[in-house]
């Protein structure tokens, strides 16, 4: 469950539908792109 903090949870799949939506080819999805994407919402 999400902390009182959270505001909305993103899933793989919500990340990878918004970058369709983009207009962003499927295979410029990778797990390094997914991996930057959670470390850039997270605030590592």
């Amino acid at each position: 469950m999400a902390d009182t903090d959270t505001i909305f949870v993103l899933t793989r799949e919500d990340v990878v539908g918004c970058a369709r939506e983009m207009g962003i080819p499927d295979g410029a999805i990778t797990d390094d792109i997914l991996a930057q994407v959670k470390k850039a919402w997270s605030g590592d």
